[in-house]
C-alpha cells in the first residue's frame, strides 16, 4: 500500500478511534487492511476505505474487525500492584464509608481488553465488602474490540493471565476446566460488559448506565491515543464520575494534558484524578513539576513517604556500582538459615512486613544471602515502597552481578513507573547474563507488542517456547506458578491469534 494511503486509513482510524498510529505502525495497519480485504475478497484498498467511512450497518461491524487487528488484546489480573494496593487500602474504603448509607458503589474499567481489570476489581470488592451482595454494585467493563469483550464474557483464561497472581488467590476465585481457568459465577455476575468506543460515544449517558461513576479506570488506553483524541475522552470522564470520583490511568499518561474538572492527587503508589468542580487550572500539572521526574528523579534517603524513585542505575548514596566481570563468579552464597525459610513461608502468607522484619535482622550480620535481598526486594515491592525494593535490587546484584531475579524486579519497577525504555534495557540485561531465564523474553515480547514491533515479539515468543521444550512438562516456572505444559499451549494459542 503506498503512502497516501497509508495515511489517508491513518486518519480515518484516528477521527473514529483515536487511536493514533505512528510511522512504525504502518506495516501493522498494511497487514490489518491487507487481511481483512483477504477475507472479504475485495481486491482494491481504496474500496475498503469506503466500505468504513460509508455510515452503515457493515461499516460498524468491519470496524470491530480491523480494530482487532490493530490492538494487542494482551493484560493480566492484578496488573499494577502499587495501583491496586492503592485501590484497596485507601480509595475503595474511603469511597465504602461515604456510599454506606446509599449501598451503592459504580465502577467503569475504559478499556478493559479480555475483563482481567474488572474481574480483578470486582475480587478486590468481594473480599473488602463481607456483605457485598446486599450492596446495588456496578462493575462495567468495555473496549472497543469487541472479540475481547466477547472472551470476556466467556470469562476462560489461560494460565498466562495468572502470571503475577498468588496460587491462592487463582484457587480461590477460578476453578479449572477443559478450556483453562473459569471465574467463579458468583465474581462474573458482579461485572457488565459491552463494547464501547471511547473517542466516539456518548457520555455520560443514563441509558447506558455510564454516569455518576465511583471510579473510572482507563490503564494503558492513552499510549494508543493522540493528544486531541485523550483531552476529549477525559473531558468527558470528569464529567461522567461523580463529584469526589476517582479516574486511574496508567502512569504518565496524561502529563501535560489540560484536566478541567480533574485535580491530581499523589500517593506513592501513583498519580491519580479526582473530580473537583472548583479546578479549572490552566496548567493542572504546575504542582506535579515540583516533584522529581518520574523516570529520572533524584534517589531519595530510604523509608521516605514518597516512593517514585529512578530505577535505571544503583544508588550512589552508600551502593557500590554494579561491576560485571568478564568471567562469571562462583556461585553467590546462598545461605539457607532458619530465618530465611522462615521468611519464605511468611511471604507465601502475604505477610510483607514479617518478611522485611526478618530479613532486616538477619542481614545485619550476614550480609551477603542472594535470596534474602531477592525476597526482601519483592516484598518491599508488594508493599509499593519501590525505593526500598530498587536498593535491595542492587544489593542482590552486588552479589551477583548475573543474577537474573533484581534485574527483572528492577524492569517491573520501571515498567510500573511508565518507565519502559529502562525496562526494556534490563530484560536485555537478563538475557544476555542468564539466557536461560524465560520470563525475561515473554515480558520483553509485551513490550515490543506495545511498540508494535510485532517481529520482534514473536522471536522473543519463539525463544521462549524453544527454552520451554528442553524442560520438563511439569515443571513449574516461576514468577507465573504455572507448568511448562501449560505455559507452551499458551504460547502457541497466542501466536496462533497473530
Amino acid at each position: 500500500m503506498d503512502s497516501v494511503l497509508l495515511n489517508q486509513f491513518k486518519e480515518v482510524i484516528l477521527a473514529h478511534t483515536g487511536l493514533f498510529l505512528r510511522q512504525e505502525d504502518y506495516p501493522k495497519l498494511d497487514k490489518a487492511v491487507q487481511d481483512r480485504m483477504r477475507v472479504l475478497r475485495i481486491t482494491g484498498e481504496r474500496e475498503y476505505l469506503s466500505r468504513l467511512t460509508s455510515n452503515t450497518p457493515a461499516s460498524h461491524l468491519e470496524w470491530n474487525k480491523l480494530v482487532a487487528g490493530l490492538t494487542t488484546a494482551e493484560t493480566f489480573f492484578f496488573r499494577d500492584k502499587g495501583q491496586f494496593k492503592l485501590l484497596r487500602d485507601h480509595l475503595l474504603p474511603e469511597i465504602v464509608d461515604h456510599r454506606r448509607q446509599e449501598r451503592k458503589l459504580r465502577i467503569w474499567s475504559a478499556g478493559c481488553s479480555t475483563g482481567e481489570e474488572p474481574y480483578s476489581v470486582a475480587i478486590l470488592l468481594s473480599e473488602l465488602l463481607p456483605d457485598w451482595q446486599e450492596w446495588d454494585i456496578f462493575i462495567l467493563g468495555t473496549d472497543i474490540n469487541k472479540s475481547s469483550i466477547d472472551r470476556a464474557r466467556q470469562g476462560h483464561y489461560g494460565a498466562w493471565s495468572f502470571r503475577m497472581v498468588a496460587p491462592e488467590v487463582q484457587e480461590t476465585y477460578f476453578h479449572r476446566g477443559r478450556r483453562g481457568w473459569q471465574i467463579v459465577d458468583s465474581i462474573r455476575r458482579m461485572v457488565t460488559f459491552r463494547t464501547g468506543n471511547l473517542r466516539q460515544d456518548i457520555f455520560p449517558e443514563y441509558q447506558t448506565g455510564i454516569h455518576d461513576m465511583d471510579v473510572i479506570l482507563c490503564r494503558n488506553v492513552f499510549i494508543y491515543f493522540h493528544r486531541e483524541a485523550i483531552q476529549a475522552v477525559v473531558q468527558k470522564f470528569a464529567q461522567t464520575l461523580r463529584p469526589g470520583g476517582y479516574l486511574i490511568t496508567g502512569h504518565s499518561e496524561l502529563y501535560d494534558q489540560p484536566l478541567d474538572h480533574l485535580k491530581a492527587r499523589f500517593f506513592p503508589e501513583s498519580v491519580i484524578y479526582q473530580r473537583d468542580d472548583s479546578a479549572h487550572h490552566s496548567d493542572p500539572f504546575s504542582t506535579l513539576k515540583t516533584f522529581p521526574s518520574v523516570t529520572k528523579p533524584t534517589v531519595p534517603e530510604p523509608l521516605v513517604e514518597r516512593n517514585q524513585m529512578d530505577v535505571s542505575t544503583p544508588p550512589t548514596r552508600k551502593l557500590p556500582p554494579v561491576v560485571v566481570p568478564i568471567v562469571k563468579p562462583p556461585e553467590a552464597k546462598t545461605v539457607l538459615a532458619s530465618p530465611l525459610e522462615d521468611a519464605k513461608a511468611a511471604f507465601r502468607l502475604g505477610r510483607y512486613t514479617e518478611v522485611i522484619d526478618m530479613l532486616g535482622k538477619q542481614l545485619q550480620t550476614q550480609r551477603d544471602i542472594l535470596e534474602a535481598y531477592e525476597l526482601l526486594a519483592e516484598s518491599y515491592a508488594n508493599l509499593a515502597r519501590y525505593t526500598e525494593a530498587a536498593e535491595c535490587c542492587w544489593e542482590a546484584l552486588r552479589i551477583d552481578p548475573y543474577a537474573p531475579k533484581p534485574y527483572y524486579l528492577l524492569a517491573h519497577l520501571a515498567e510500573e513507573q511508565g518507565n519502559l525504555k529502562d525496562a526494556r534495557e534490563y530484560y536485555k540485561k537478563i538475557i544476555y547474563a542468564a539466557p536461560e531465564f524465560v520470563p525475561a523474553y515473554l515480558d520483553l515480547a509485551h513490550l515490543y507488542d506495545r511498540d508494535g514491533d510485532s517481529k520482534r515479539a514473536q522471536k522473543m515468543r519463539a525463544i521462549a517456547l524453544s527454552l520451554l521444550t528442553q524442560l520438563e512438562a511439569d515443571q513449574l516456572v516461576e514468577p507465573y506458578h504455572v507448568t511448562v505444559a501449560d505455559l507452551c499451549n499458551e504460547l502457541k494459542n497466542i501466536t496462533s491469534c497473530r
